[in-house]
């Protein structure tokens, strides 16, 4: 469906429902092991990497999932199927991966976008022999690659800051959370369909009305759409517009709609093509693409809205020094909308909330956010209260937290459960064979974990960063994740779930 009416397609089939096209030559891949990688003479490295190179470019296709029609539908169907929710404190963590790699399939464009910082997209490193072999090279000297596409991407987005999609879940959770059942959603900068894709597979019967400028996006939206139909057996679900949200009144739908989110552009940062409709190219000054982009986006937003409505952004703070959450909330309150509320969405990367939030608004002062409150949320924080201070961490224990010099600073009501008592985590040395401490070496806290056997016994330990410390107890890089201790304060820690200790 619609295939014939973008620019850019996948030139690529399949015949199983979800295939890797590299997932045969993955042991070429992996000739060498992470030491040998990281101990090999310069000369030999590349000899390698070439090698690996030269094996790629015998199939060379861009590094995703391709899907078959059977896969479409499997996959929509379980993103239909999935929970999402806020966090009980209402932060956002929603780390759930699901759909992203179909969006990767469906919407060809999303990896010809490009950053401020590199000026590359996604292809074009992938067809450049040199900065596919330093990828290639600095993800091997961590791990083995399991899956050409997340090695790659993971390369691709610390090295070249390539833009990535939005996560189909987390819009989900956000839909579900602001928007009744039945409700009509207005998304004013569509972009890769992670929210079309999380409103549609919501089981609350949403209409999704959209609108983005980019012709391939447009078309990759109505097929996206297409497809959720056919899958979920629904219909009359979606309108999407190929127009500038600035210049789009939705006349039809005036005071109707429910809740009007996005993702909107963050000014300069990513460029998404080169027509003449986006708004950096129609707005290169920020001032101008402030008043010219952000104030009309608002406008027609309020337009459409009801009475009662909700306006959504999903934005970050700063950036080269520029202000944008401040400026979003400027023009959005001139314009007559109340902020009822900011939350914060943590980054799997940082576990930090700090530079990305959701921001609400409503056109009624005298709307009450609780009202919209998630059902299955509330339920989630009843089931899992004494795990409450814990986000991403399963079946391991938080006993308790120091600063550097050894010092108390907290312990938790689970440490009698590890079978620990509190007088022993006053002592600086290991509990016992489960359990040790671990220090940031820059700042002042980490706290004891618990360690699959076979246990190591460790004095205390400073590390300059995460992946010397993972090196040190004997787990990948890939291991490392996070946990939130309270609202305020945020640290790393060590997840074990997938991984054995080397003895």
């Amino acid at each position: 469906m619609f295939e014939e009416d973008r620019k850019f397609n996948w030139n690529y089939e399949t015949h199983k429902p979800k295939q890797d096209p590299y997932e045969l030559i993955l042991p070429k891949l992996n000739k060498y092991t992470s030491k040998q990688i990281r101990e090999m003479p310069e000369q030999e490295v590349k000899a390698a990497i070439d090698e690996m190179i030269a094996e790629i470019r015998k199939i060379n296709l861009f590094p995703i999932y391709y899907y078959s029609d059977a896969g479409i539908e499997k996959e929509i169907k379980e993103a239909a199927a999935q929970k999402v929710a806020f966090n009980p404190d209402d932060t956002i963590s929603v780390y759930s991966a699901r759909g992203l790699t179909l969006l990767d399939f469906l919407f060809p464009n999303l990896h010809q976008a490009t950053s401020k910082v590199t000026r590359k997209s996604a292809l074009d490193v992938f067809y450049d022999d040199k900065k596919l072999g330093d990828c290639l090279y600095y993800y091997l000297k961590e791990r083995p690659i399991t899956n050409l596409r997340a090695a790659l991407i993971q390369k691709m987005r610390l090295f070249y800051t390539i833009p990535v999609n939005y996560s189909p879940m987390r819009a989900k959770a956000i839909f579900e959370r602001f928007c009744p059942a039945g409700g009509i959603i207005y998304d004013y900068s569509a972009g890769y369909g992670a929210r079309m894709l999380g409103a549609l597979s919501s089981k609350r019967k949403y209409k999704y009305i959209c609108t983005d400028p980019n012709r391939d996006t447009y078309y990759s939206l109505l097929n996206l759409g297409y497809w959720i139909n056919r899958s979920l057996n629904r219909s009359n679900t979606f309108e999407i517009y190929n127009q500038c949200s600035e210049n789009l009144k939705l006349v039809s739908h005036k005071e109707k709609i429910d809740f009007a989110f996005s993702c909107p552009p963050f000014f300069n940062i990513e460029r998404y093509s080169d027509e003449p409709t986006q708004s950096i190219i129609k707005f290169p000054k920020y001032e101008d693409w402030l008043e010219g982009y952000v104030r009309e986006t608002i406008k027609n937003c309020i337009y459409a809205l009801k009475k009662d409505g909700i306006f959504g952004v999903d934005m970050i703070k700063t950036f080269d020094n520029l202000n944008l959450a401040d400026n979003w909330i400027e023009i959005a309150e001139e314009e007559g909308l109340y902020l009822k509320g900011v939350f914060p969405i943590i980054s799997k990367k940082t576990n930090s909330g700090e530079n990305e939030a959701l921001y609400i608004f409503t056109k009624n002062p005298n709307i009450e956010l609780q009202n919209y409150t998630n059902k299955y949320a509330y339920e989630q924080f009843l089931k899992t209260k004494e795990r409450n201070k814990l986000t991403g961490i399963r079946r391991k224990f938080v006993i308790a937290v120091y600063d550097i010099w050894g010092k108390l600073i907290e312990t938790f009501p689970n440490c009698e459960k590890a079978g620990c008592k509190k007088e022993d985590l006053k002592s600086k040395k290991p509990i016992n064979n489960k359990y040790f401490r671990i220090y940031r070496g820059n700042d002042k806290i980490l706290e004891q974990i618990e360690v699959k056997k076979p246990a190591l016994k460790v004095e205390d330990t400073y590390f300059l960063n995460m992946a010397e410390a993972a090196k040190f107890i004997g787990v990948t890089r890939q291991a490392v994740s996070f946990a939130k201790i309270n609202k305020s304060d945020y640290i790393k820690t060590f997840r074990i779930k997938w991984f054995s200790n080397k003895k």
